[in-house]
C-alpha cells in the first residue's frame, strides 16, 4: 500500500518540519517539507485489513491535506523490476524537480521511475518531447528504444506558466499607472509655477 500527501503547499513555510505520518500509532517519517517525497510505502495488508493513517500537525500552522492511497499492482510491478534486471543501466540523478542523465536499455523497452505518476511532468528523450506513462498503475514510465538515451525530465506546479504571465502583465500595467500618474502630476505641478 502505497500513500501521497499533497505536501508542502498547503503549509506556509515549505522548509519547517510540519508534520509527521503515523501508521497504526507508529512513527513512519516526515512529510510536507520542501524536497520531502511524499510518496510513501505504508507496508503490505491483507485484503480487508483496516489501517489507521495520521498526520501530525508539528506547528501552529495548521492545513488540510488530501492523502491518495494506492494498491500497487504488484504483478505489473515485478514484471517492471524484470525488465529492469534485464540490459538496462541507469545514471539518472535526481536534484530538486529535475531528473537528468542517461539511460541504456540492449532491448526496446520502457524506462520505470518509483516517483508517482503526476500531472506537471515533462520529458524529453534526447532533446525531443516525450510521452510520460503511468506505469503499475502508479508509477511514472517512458517508452525507450534500444540504445543510450539522454534523458531529461522537469516537474513544475500546473498553473505555474500562467501565474508568472499574469504577473508580468499586472507589473507592467502597474509600471504604465504610476508612469501616468507622475506625468500628470509633473503637468499640474508646471501649471502651476506658471500660474
Amino acid at each position: 500500500m502505497y500513500l501521497y500527501a499533497d505536501g508542502t503547499d498547503v503549509h506556509g513555510n515549505y522548509y519547517a518540519d510540519n508534520c509527521e505520518l503515523y501508521v497504526n500509532g507508529e512513527y513512519v517519517q516526515s512529510i510536507c517539507k520542501r524536497f520531502l517525497i511524499n510518496s510513501i510505502y505504508l507496508g503490505e495488508y491483507a485484503a480487508g485489513e483496516q489501517i489507521t493513517v495520521e498526520i501530525k500537525h508539528l506547528n501552529d500552522d495548521k492545513a488540510s491535506h488530501t492523502l491518495y492511497v494506492a494498491q500497487l499492482d504488484t504483478d505489473a510491478f515485478e514484471e517492471c523490476i524484470a525488465s529492469l534486471r534485464n540490459g538496462q543501466e541507469s545514471r539518472l540523478n535526481v536534484n530538486g524537480n529535475v531528473i537528468e542523465g542517461t539511460y541504456s536499455a540492449s532491448e526496446d523497452s520502457e524506462m520505470f521511475l518509483t516517483i508517482p505518476y503526476e500531472e506537471g511532468w515533462t520529458a524529453y528523450v534526447d532533446g525531443e518531447k516525450t510521452e510520460i506513462k503511468k506505469t503499475a498503475g502508479i508509477f511514472m514510465g517512458i517508452e525507450l528504444t534500444a540504445g543510450e538515451h539522454e534523458i531529461y525530465m522537469k516537474y513544475s506546479a500546473p498553473g505555474y506558466l500562467p501565474g508568472c504571465v499574469f504577473t508580468a502583465i499586472g507589473i507592467a500595467m502597474l509600471a504604465v499607472l504610476v508612469w501616468k500618474e507622475r506625468k500628470r502630476c509633473k503637468g499640474a505641478n508646471d501649471g502651476e509655477r506658471e500660474l
